[in-house]
């Protein structure tokens, strides 16, 4: 799943060494008796589904997920925003 990850962020634009850090950070853990998957740090999470193929169109949905977040702490930051850290530049 981190491999897809990783295709999915530079997909988004971000930088490949960024994105396997980032993916590094991916935990599949069950909760609440649903599976997740979850980017420590970065609040997101999305149902797993049960088979593998649906795995794309979830990590694709965190990328997403990430790269808004990503944009709105650019732009948040460059008008002097404090406590606005972008994930990539």
């Amino acid at each position: 799943m981190s491999r897809v990850l990783v295709a999915a962020l530079v997909d988004v634009g971000c930088p490949e060494p960024r994105a396997r850090e980032i993916a590094f950070e991916l935990r599949v853990e069950r909760r609440h008796g649903e599976w997740l998957a979850l980017l420590v740090g970065h609040g997101f999470g999305v149902e797993v589904p049960v088979e593998r193929g649906g795995w794309a169109a979830a990590v694709a949905h965190l990328a997403g997920n990430l790269a808004a977040d990503d944009a709105e702490a650019v732009d948040r930051s460059a008008r002097g925003e404090a406590g606005w850290v972008p994930l990539w530049s």
